[in-house]
């Protein structure tokens, strides 16, 4: 008690004045600011799919929760309208201020053309029937045909106002005349005085008793089954402009505000006394909406809840048991009562923000951070330059502070017994300005800190990640998931974190890993919390929600609008504080607001511009493949926070703009298709499909199609036929040209067997006749069986275009032999075949072989003096036949030469008919054959290099 009453005193030492005592209830509002085009209001209502319908000074306007819808009509002179009402085929009524009437249907605004206003008083709708007062009467309509049903003749010049109350239509004057569900007409009895005491009269009802207020006094009469009875207000109006009846509260809505009167009790409540209150409604969840003159309109979900104006921006909040004290943004500091009355308790030199702000209750002391940090108490101010982020308290003596390149413990009096006395008695530590410093952490920006009482650790969060202080000792907190932290408070011995990223993370046994939030929170992204009692305090987008760790649940706190930013919370007198840049918002501790859910209404289906009905869905014909499809959606709070999704058959969802209410489909291909539209607000997702099957143009139907095939197989039949027959007669003259080839290549072969054939016979017959002029018998006769046999072999090869590579090989070395004699033993030769060659079947082209090594021992060894060598390889490699023909004789450089002093004109068979033949035996399927000339270093022979591919090598 003594150190309450002396912190008191502190607060009244400082400073002493006050600002103000009242508080209303924490308003939403609805205006110029944020989108409503008027701020002056004359009727707010709700209808029964839960849009907001008000009626302005520049016309009508529905509201969803987050667009301001207008409808407009060149009907509607007058724009100021009001008496807003809902009759039982969802059409909205309403009229101008000459009393025309009005409905909404189809999202059109359409004229009540039966009646020609002549003044205003307002209709009524009563179940099905349209109830009109005039000057001569009054009229009712049947509201679906519009035919009038019956007109009750009355003299109506005194009547100031029409209501409907219940079941009945009241017109309201000097006298008071009620028309019943038959459509009688009935006078109430009226007290003699009643014109005295209600002048400008205004009725209402609970269902029971009749209530009439008049506009400036505060008498008002009761009627209650035919008994009247005049009373008056417990308090003073000025101008009262409507009553009505909520929760057997009477609410009257004055030109200073609302007063909500219990008649039974007698007593009341006042409400925004500085605004001009038209009109108020609660909707069907519970919730208010109030018209205003001046401010647009007022949404309030409790008038439980509060708001405290501010002159400056709240900034910090502390709960100081009987007061809670808030910081600024203008160097001061406030104190709220329990009746909410604000004084200021402390102002600085300077306009900078006040933050952090503790109460040090044991030493009755203020310790905050300006542009300076400083402590207060009754007796002495300290003050030392360090910009220090976060403050705590170890136990009397020790504070726990974070700072810029600072971060440790402080104290003022070192003759105070602590018994972390002995331990920080061993550290370093220096005295300044009165303050005694003892750094944990040095060259590091501190951003928070907190003492844990369970094990006596104390916790730094710095630019460089976490550190705690044990036993003398500062270690890192090992932080594996990368993550910069901004803020840091601790529940239960389990460390919270908030990351750069808007993360929210657990330090729990020495490890960082983040919290995995329930349901669809998991990715949320927090702005900021605060932990008060078991709860953690998320604040997110505009929504504040009360996250429980130990239920894992979250549940919404606190709507904000888009404009507000919450700075801080407390907990203060069983109620929550929110400080925020508009003033400080308080709700009951307990009180959850809760999310009403959302609504999504799809008006109209458009085809080609047209609306279509649900009969018409199944049947859309093919040229109607332009799709709009209209919706709405509805929220019962203000700034709904929400992402639309849309998608067609199997397409991947795409988002839109939560202000878009409309999809857009163009040339939509034939066949059934599905949309489906979905709303996501955090947990809750609603969505709706609309199927609809557009029917294929002309071309794609059955019958169109089948005779398009049976038109198509006959087609493609005389085509085929015709193509069948261009391509026999093709291949015919393919046949006989390739048949003529074959003839001309065979002839060509032949003709070049002749062409050599005689070539080397004349070489032969020289030999035998050298032989035999020599008289060498016994030589003459070898060489003469030699030749005969080299002779019936070519004779045989002769008609076939390949033989065998034995073959080929035998009828080398006959004629190789020969070739030997010729040059009395001054010729060598050897022939080499590769072991995968000896016994195989391979063919090659009849005489290849022989021309080339011919020309070797004709213009090669010929002109060489002694030591003629001549070597014949055949090699296999991969699928190839490789013949290798290798002399040391002249080269062909010389031979060239020597040719060319012989005769002029000469063309050797290489380059004429081998080369031919080659180039035909390569036309064939059957061989391809590449040949390669090379000439041996300093001209001492020459190499022919045969590449033969065949299918049988």
């Amino acid at each position: 008690m003594r150190k309450t009453i002396a912190l008191k005193f502190l607060f009244f030492l400082f400073c002493s004045l006050y600002l103000f005592g009242q508080s209303n209830p924490y308003a939403f509002t609805l205006n110029k600011i944020s989108g409503l085009p008027s701020d002056m209001v004359f009727d707010v209502k709700q209808d029964r799919q839960g849009f907001i319908w008000l009626g302005t000074a520049k016309g009508i306007f529905r509201y969803d929760g987050v667009e301001v819808k207008s409808f407009t009509s060149v009907d509607v002179t007058v724009k100021s309208v009001s008496n807003i009402n809902q009759d039982k085929k969802g059409r909205i009524w309403f009229q101008d201020f000459n009393g025309n009437i009005f409905f909404v249907e189809d999202n059109r605004i359409q004229s009540f053309k039966a009646y020609k206003a002549n003044g205003f008083l307002k209709y009524a709708l009563i179940h099905d029937k349209l109830y009109i007062a005039g000057k001569k009467g009054i009229r009712i309509y049947d509201i679906s045909s519009f035919r009038l049903l019956k007109e009750i003749p009355l003299d109506l010049h005194t009547t100031i106002q029409t209501v409907a109350l219940e079941d009945s239509f009241y017109t309201i004057g000097e006298e008071i005349h009620v028309v019943n569900p038959q459509n009688q007409l009935r006078k109430l009895t009226l007290p003699a005085d009643y014109t005295k005491k209600i002048t400008a009269p205004i009725i209402t009802t609970d269902g029971k008793k009749l209530y009439v207020f008049s506009k400036f006094d505060p008498s008002y009469l009761v009627i209650n089954n035919g008994e009247n009875s005049l009373k008056t207000l417990p308090f003073n109006v000025v101008f009262t402009q409507n009553a009505n009846v909520i929760d057997q509260d009477i609410w009257l809505c004055s030109t200073k505000g609302l007063y909500r009167f219990n008649p039974q009790n007698n007593t009341y409540k006042h409400y925004f006394a500085e605004t001009n209150i038209s009109f108020i409604t609660k909707t069907a969840v519970g919730n208010f909406w109030i018209s205003t003159l001046t401010n647009g309109a007022l949404y309030v979900e409790d008038f439980n809840s509060g708001f405290i104006a501010t002159p400056t921006i709240p900034i910090r909040l502390v709960n100081e048991q009987n007061n809670l004290l808030f910081s600024s943004n203008r160097d001061e500091i406030f104190s709220v009562d329990e009746l909410f009355n604000v004084q200021r308790i402390y102002k600085g030199k300077t306009d900078h923000v006040i933050s952090p702000l503790f109460v040090d209750r044991n030493n009755n002391r203020l310790l905050f951070a300006s542009s300076k940090f400083i402590i207060k108490s009754q007796h002495a101010t300290l003050e030392h330059i360090i910009a220090v982020k976060q403050i705590a308290q170890l136990d009397a003596k020790y504070y726990v502070i974070s700072a810029s390149t600072w971060n440790g413990i402080i104290y003022t009096d070192p003759k105070l017994k602590s018994e972390w006395d002995k331990e920080f008695g061993a550290l370093k530590q220096h005295s300044q300005d009165g303050i005694y410093f003892i750094p944990l952490v040095t060259s590091e920006n501190g951003k928070n800190c907190f003492v844990d009482t369970k094990d006596n650790s104390i916790y730094f969060l710095t630019n460089y990640g976490i550190r705690r202080y044990h036993k003398g000792i500062t270690k890192d907190i090992p932080n594996d998931t990368k993550s910069v932290f901004i803020q840091m408070e601790n529940l239960d011995g389990k460390i919270y974190l908030l990351s750069q990223n808007e993360n929210l993370y657990e330090l729990n046994s020495g490890k960082v890993h983040k919290i995995k939030l329930p349901n669809k929170f998991e990715n949320a992204k927090i702005q900021k919390f605060k932990i008060i009692d078991d709860s953690i305090y998320l604040i997110k987008d505009n929504v504040v929600y009360n996250y429980l760790p130990q239920q894992q649940k979250i549940i919404p706190a606190l709507h904000i609008p888009k404009d507000v930013e919450i700075n801080d919370i407390a907990k203060f007198q069983h109620r929550l504080f929110f400080s925020t840049n508009k003033g400080i918002i308080h709700i009951p501790y307990t009180n959850t607001f809760g999310f009403q859910p959302l609504k999504l209404f799809v008006n109209n289906i458009t085809a080609n511009g047209k609306i279509i009905h649900n009969k018409d869905f199944d049947q859309l014909k093919s040229s109607q493949n332009n799709i709009e499809i209209n919706f709405d959606i509805q929220s019962e709070a203000p700034n709904a926070q929400y992402e639309i999704y849309y998608k067609m058959d199997d397409s991947n969802w795409q988002k839109i703009s939560n202000l878009n209410r409309r999809l857009v489909f163009s040339s939509i291909s034939s066949g059934k298709h599905h949309v489906v539209l979905k709303i996501v607000r955090d947990s809750e997702v609603i969505s709706k499909e609309i199927s609809f099957y557009i029917s294929p143009p002309f071309y794609l139907t059955w019958w169109f199609l089948a005779l398009l095939g049976i038109a198509l197989i006959f087609g493609i039949y005389f085509i085929f036929k015709t193509i069948i027959k261009r391509i026999n007669l093709e291949n015919s003259k393919k046949i006989e040209k390739l048949n003529l080839e074959k003839l001309v290549n065979q002839n060509k072969l032949k003709s070049l067997k002749s062409q050599m054939n005689p070539h080397f016979f004349f070489n032969a017959l020289n030999t035998l006749q050298s032989y035999i002029v020599a008289n060498e018998k016994k030589e003459a006769v070898f060489y003469l069986s030699k030749f005969s046999k080299l002779t019936r072999s070519i004779l045989d090869m002769s008609d076939r275009d390949n033989i065998s590579l034995k073959e080929e090989i035998e009828t080398l070395k006959v004629y190789l032999d020969l070739e030997k004699a010729r040059f009395d033993n001054d010729f060598q030769y050897n022939i080499f075949v590769d072991e995968q060659l000896e016994n195989s079947d391979v063919t090659i082209p009849t005489l290849l072989i022989q021309p080339y090594v011919e020309n070797a021992i004709k213009h090669g060894l010929l002109h060489k003096n002694a030591n003629k060598n001549l070597e014949v390889t055949f090699d296999k490699f991969n699928d190839m036949l490789m013949i290798k023909i290798e002399d040391n004789g002249i080269g062909r450089k010389r031979s060239m030469e020597l040719n060319a002093i012989k005769n002029k004109n000469h063309k050797s068979f290489a380059t004429q008919s081998l080369e031919e033949r080659i180039m035909l035996i390569n036309h064939s399927e059957q061989y391809q054959i590449n040949i390669q000339y090379i000439d041996k270093n300093d001209n001492r022979g020459t190499i022919v290099l045969l590449k033969i591919k065949s299918s049988d090598v």
